[in-house]
């Protein structure tokens, strides 16, 4: 099979080369002469790397995956400006017979699983050529698990486990995962790459990327300390790596991380693959350099990277198609759905819901909390969180008809909102304004959710207070004369209004601790009635958070330049004395107004 795939792939390269060749200026990609066999293994490698970007040699990806169109990011096609470096049969660094490793056998893995020193300078399919044939021709016990090696570096993931069928040594179960884990498409197996830590060091580096596809912050921590293993893989695997962890990495907001792995690669390396193309662009999208946002919407575009970069922009809270969040959104349900029930997903949970929270609406939610994978504690939490947050937004819209679907959502939430401590005080907000807004069914429904009566006491009299209903408000304090909340609020409405008498009357029962009187205060200077006596005043003194003792100094000064003001006799001239009566006179029928 190996066999017959290598002698297709050649096959079609060379017409494909002679083609690009007839194209290209006389340098040509490999920088030499003029003759189209000296030309061939460059353009077979871009051949091969085209059809692994375009998914063409991955074991589901139909043919002509990649997209077609031109107008966005060009998949890899190297110009003479952006050519890779000039390459021969035999790289010099690459042995033809690498080392035929004995597997070494410790307590509880294979030590050199993931040691891929041997490929360091491996970087194209023409390398691979140049040797396989001899490793194929010796038969020995490991060369399978070389050559599959030697396609795990350059990206072939499928062709790699095509090698290890049938093998079930320690080595190639590592060799195996590790193909799955890079090819991106399965959960990453992170419990199995733990244990390979356990024994393996050059393992830590895979757990790091296995934890970041899975959306978990440690894996950056991890790869933190792998950087020096990082810059020693081969080119190409390099280029894969950086592939897959920077996109996590850049929801994770691990800027100065990405820019170490992007240190790694030249221009040149950078303009020549198209994924890491791809992911310097994120790059300088995260730091808002010039031009990159449209950079971003031009890869949003492109079919091969369209989530990623609208992942990115929504991040940003740049707009994207809303059918296509949807659609996104549908599909990442569908895929939670498949995961089993011990699959960790808080985290990545956690990045869909604050990403793409304008299409994850309240049955997009629900769906999510059905799933197996999302029945833990810490799972459900989050949504639960998600859920109440759409509901707050909704209840406090100015929009009735989402006034109305925040009470819908609270009456259909399926049990996610069980047991949260502002569940009561939701409920109790949403029959009260359904009763505002007239809609006696449904604020009867809402209320007999409520396991207390005085939780929709205390919503009514927020809702009172936010509509400036004095007479509703000291209605609800008679019926309720032993709530707090309701008295502070008849008593800040009092302050707000001016009513000095009123507030007399509440005044006594008041609480005596200082955040509440920096209320008082706020709300008396803010209204200009001046009516809260000073006692509250030296109440408020005792904050002790510095930004709140700083507004009310502010507050006490202008307080005192007020008074000064008052205390100044005004000299007014004989012949100005019918003009400043009238003013005068003006001025208290205006305030008896106010009173009114």
């Amino acid at each position: 099979m190996t066999h017959r795939l290598s002698i297709c792939l050649f096959a079609l390269a060379f017409p494909l080369a002679q083609t690009a060749v007839s194209q290209q200026p006389s340098e040509g990609v490999v920088g030499t002469g003029g003759d189209e066999m000296d030309r061939l293994p460059a353009e077979l490698d871009t051949f091969v790397q085209e059809a692994i970007d375009q998914g063409l040699l991955k074991r589901s990806a139909p043919v002509g995956t990649g997209p077609s169109d031109t107008s966005g990011p060009r998949v890899l096609t190297p110009s003479p400006a952006q050519a890779a470096p000039a390459e021969t049969p035999v790289p010099e660094h690459v042995s033809l017979r690498p080392r035929q490793d004995t597997e070494v056998q410790t307590g509880c893995a294979i030590t050199s699983a993931y040691d891929f020193s041997d490929f360091e300078h491996f970087e194209t399919y023409a390398d691979l050529m140049s040797w396989r044939g001899v490793i194929e021709a010796e038969e020995t016990a490991t060369s399978k698990t070389l050559l599959a090696k030697a396609y795990l570096v350059l990206g072939m993931n499928e062709e790699a486990r095509m090698q290890l069928v049938g093998k079930t040594d320690k080595t190639a179960t590592a060799l195996r995962e590790l193909a799955w884990l890079m090819e991106g498409r399965a959960f990453p197996n992170i419990s199995y790459f733990t244990e390979m830590t356990d024994c393996d060091e050059q393992a830590r580096i895979w757990l790091a990327l296995a934890k970041l596809r899975a959306g978990d912050p440690a894996g950056a921590d991890i790869l933190s300390t792998q950087i020096n293993a990082y810059r020693h893989m081969p080119l190409r695997l390099r280029v894969n790596y950086t592939a897959l962890a920077m996109p996590a990495l850049d929801r994770m907001k691990e800027r100065t991380l990405n820019e170490k792995l992007l240190a790694t690669f030249t221009n040149d390396e950078i303009e020549y693959y198209s994924r890491l193309k791809f992911t310097k662009a994120m790059f300088d999208f995260s730091r808002r350099a010039p031009g990159s946002e449209q950079t971003m919407r031009d890869y949003f575009n492109h079919l091969e990277y369209r989530d990623e970069a609208g992942a990115a922009l929504r991040r940003a809270g740049l707009d994207v198609d809303s059918d296509y969040e949807t659609e996104f959104v549908s599909r990442l349900v569908d895929d939670y759905g498949k995961l089993p029930e011990d699959i960790p997903v808080e985290a990545s949970l956690d990045v869909l819901l604050r990403d793409l929270n304008q299409a994850a609406d309240y049955k997009m939610t629900l769906q999510l909390a059905s799933v197996p994978a999302a029945q833990s504690p810490e799972a459900r939490a989050r949504l639960a969180d998600h859920y109440s947050g759409l509901v707050a937004a909704d209840l406090a819209s100015a929009k009735t008809l989402w006034n109305i679907r925040g009470m819908d959502a609270l009456l259909n939430s399926e049990g996610l909102l069980e047991g949260r401590e502002d569940l009561d005080a939701k409920l109790g907000q949403a029959a009260a304004l359904a009763a505002h807004l007239g809609l006696r069914t449904m604020s009867e429904k809402l209320s007999a959710r409520l396991e207390s009566d005085e939780a929709l006491a205390v919503a009514q009299a927020d809702l009172a207070y936010r509509l400036a209903d004095s007479d509703q408000l000291m209605k609800l304090v008679e019926r309720n004369a032993g709530n707090q909340h309701i008295i502070e609020l008849a008593a800040l409405d009092a302050v707000r209004t001016g009513n000095a008498r009123r507030f007399a009357v509440l005044s006594g029962k008041l609480p005596d601790d200082a955040a509440f009187a920096l209320r008082l205060v706020e709300t008396d200077a803010a209204s200009g009635h001046q009516i809260v006596p000073d006692r509250f005043y030296q109440r408020a003194r005792n904050i002790e958070d510095e930004a709140d003792a700083r507004t009310l100094e502010q507050i006490m000064t202008a307080r005192k330049a007020l008074a000064d003001a008052s205390k100044q006799p005004t000299s007014i001239a004989l012949a100005d004395v019918p003009t400043s009566l009238t003013r005068v006179g003006a001025s208290l029928q205006a305030s008896q107004t106010e009173m009114r």
